[in-house]
Formats: C-alpha cells, structure tokens, sequence
C-alpha cells in the first residue's frame, strides 16, 4: 500500500506540474480548455481514489470509502467522454463517424450512472463492496465486465482517431494518435493489478505527453491573440515545401482589417488591440479545425488550408463575413469591423513553393483593399 501511495504522490505531482507550466496559455482557445478540464478531471479521478483505499477502521471511514468508491465508479467514464471532446477539438467539421461515438460515449456515460447507482442501492454489489476480511473493498461481480467496456470504449477512441488522422494537423497527428493508445495499453494491464493504479499511470503519461508536444506552445502562439505565430506558420510551410509529392491541394488565405489605422487614431491603441482580437476571435470561429490561423503581422492574418478542395477558401470568407456582420449587428463596438480577403490555391501539380503561394494570396488581398479604400472614399497609402 505504501508503494500504491508513492505512484499516487507522482501523478498527483505530474499533473500538478502541468497545470502550473499550462496556467499561463491563453485560456480563450477551445482547446486549451478542454486540455485543463481533462487534467483537472484526472486530479480529481486520482484524489478521490486516494480516500477510497484509506481502509475501514470505523464507521466514519466506511462512509468515506464507500462515497469516493461510488464517486470514482460515476466520474471515470466522464474523463473517457471528456478525452473524446478534446480530440474533436482537433478536427474539423468533416470528421468521420463523429456523431455514432459521441452517442455511444454517452449512452455508456448515463448507463454506467444508472447500473451503479442502482447497484448500491439494492445492495446487489455487481461492481465494489466492503464485505472482504475486515470490512475491506473487494471487487464485484461484474467488475471486470466493466472495466472491458471502459478498455474497449477507450480502443474505439484510438480507432477514431484514426480513422481521422487526416483531419488533424500534421505537426499533431502523431501526439493526438498516442494520446488514447497510452492509456489503453496501462487499462488493459489495470484488472490484473488490483494493488496498483496503472489506469491513472496511463492517463497521466499520456497528458505529460500532450503538454510536451502539444499543448506547450507558448513560443509557437500570439501573445496577443492566441492564434499561431509567424514562427510556427514558417514551420508548417518548410514541413510542405519539403515534400517532394502532394495528393491534394491546399490554400493561403491573407486578411487584413478594414481601417485599422482609422481605429487606432480615433480610439486609441488599447481599442485597436482589441479589434485585433475580436477578429481573431470570428476568424478562428470560421476555419476549419485542420487550418493554421496565424497573426501575420500587425493587423494582418494569414490561414493555411491543407486538404483544399476547390470551394472551400470562399466558405471560409463567407463564413468570416457572417461572423463579422454578426459582432457588428450587436453594436459591440463603437465602430464596424470588416476585413479584405485574398487567397491564392496551389494543386498537387502546381510547382509554386508556399512563399509564392502567400505572395499570391496577398497581392489578391492588396486588390480588394484597393476596392474598400475606393467605396468608402479612404485614401490608399
């Protein structure tokens, strides 16, 4: 039991470690959340299990037992649909089978409630009870049944992932893969280690794991927006240029907002701060999950589309617009946000190197700019 305790004093650590490294990362973005939910999720998960072995010595320490025993049963399959979220987090809108596992998660989720719940009540025990020498846990009857459920549920999150990995950014494929394959190789080991809580050991690796290759991105993001930096965009583009074939097309799309200089003379630097962000905010709302978004520079933003097919740049403009019509229609701002748009598609065929591609996609932008200035009577410097 003193060696169970230590394995918990390290997880516990771990994810204590990534919660404080993770604290400082822009908490607006989708997936930055979801990751802290998980981890916070876990610690709980760890915690309650840590009162649940505290042993039955009176009646105040059954109480304690079997609450945080019959909490830890209700919560576990909660992380398991919290993991599936944050992989969705990843992908985008053309994600596969996507509606079948968030149904069957679910189901599993409220039958799992409902079967212990009712378990404890009738005084069945199918799953845990306190009848073992001394008044110590012992597993139920249909413990093991499951615990292969939970494994198998876990597996079809690994099969999932999968099946989607081309809807996931390259530079992540291989991290967001291993994510649930870690703690489906430590479940399958947990029925047989009864003394041992090789199931958190899994869970907690595999969130160490994305916080190394994923999560931490601090020198990889805007400080300002959260969206990727011109760094982690060069990245991607070397990534692409290196590849000597492609099977597919993809996209650069430029933005620039509409009269920025126009904002920051009339309210200020710190309102034109914040038109940054609100723009960031709907064009990150209006890609796809599998595009890169990057502040560009100033108030310029850059999207690179991998899997392009032929309509989607003009989706995602059309959606950008909606969105900003949107901000605009609830008179959030004292003034209306509009931005100019270019993009340039480069096929599988096509020779161009990215740099070319962005050159393009920014002098078709530097056109419709043009046009803006032209309607509303701005001079174009």
């Amino acid at each position: 039991m003193e060696i169970y305790y230590i394995f918990l004093l390290y997880i516990l650590t771990i994810l204590g470690v990534i919660l404080i490294y993770n604290r400082d990362v822009d908490s607006r973005a989708q997936k930055q959340s979801s990751f802290r939910r998980l981890v916070w999720m876990l610690m709980v998960m760890v915690i309650v299990d840590v009162i649940g072995r505290i042993g039955v010595t009176d009646t105040l320490t059954l109480v304690a037992s079997w609450a945080s025993n019959y909490f830890s049963y209700i919560i576990d399959p909660i992380y398991y649909f919290l993991v599936f979220q944050y992989i969705n987090d990843w992908l985008d809108e053309d994600r596969i089978f996507y509606g079948m596992m968030h149904n069957i998660i679910l189901a599993f989720v409220i039958l799992n409630t409902a079967l212990v719940t009712f378990s404890q009540i009738a005084r069945v025990n199918w799953f845990f009870d306190f009848n073992g020498p001394g008044g110590q846990y012992q597993r139920g009857s249909l413990y093991l049944v499951r615990a292969i459920v939970m494994i198998t549920i876990f597996f079809m999150i690994l099969v999932y992932t999968l099946i989607n990995k081309n809807h996931i950014l390259a530079v992540n494929k291989g991290t967001l893969i291993a994510f649930p394959m870690i703690p489906v190789v430590f479940g399958v080991l947990q029925p047989f280690v009864p003394g041992m809580c090789f199931e958190y050991v899994g869970m907690s690796l595999s969130c160490l794991v994305l916080l190394i290759s994923v999560q931490s991105n601090s020198a990889n993001l805007d400080a300002m927006t959260g969206t990727m930096s011109r760094r982690r965009l060069n990245m991607v583009i070397n990534n692409i240029d290196a590849r000597k074939e492609r099977s597919d097309a993809y996209a650069f799309m430029m933005i620039d907002i509409n009269n920025f200089k126009g904002i920051n003379d009339k309210y200020g630097h710190q309102e034109g701060d914040e038109a940054i962000k609100t723009v960031a905010d709907a064009i990150g709302r209006s890609i796809r999950k599998s595009d890169v978004l990057c502040r560009y520079g100033g108030d310029e933003f850059g999207i690179l589309m991998s899997h392009c097919l032929p309509d989607t740049p003009q989706d995602v403009c059309d959606r950008i617009g909606r969105s900003l019509t949107s901000i605009n229609s609830a008179h959030l701002k004292p003034y209306e946000l509009s931005v100019s748009v270019g993009w340039s598609v480069c096929g599988p065929e096509d020779p161009r190197k990215v740099d070319d591609v962005i050159k393009d996609a920014d002098d078709a932008m530097y056109e419709n700019k043009k046009l803006y200035h032209k309607e509303h009577n701005i001079p174009f410097r």
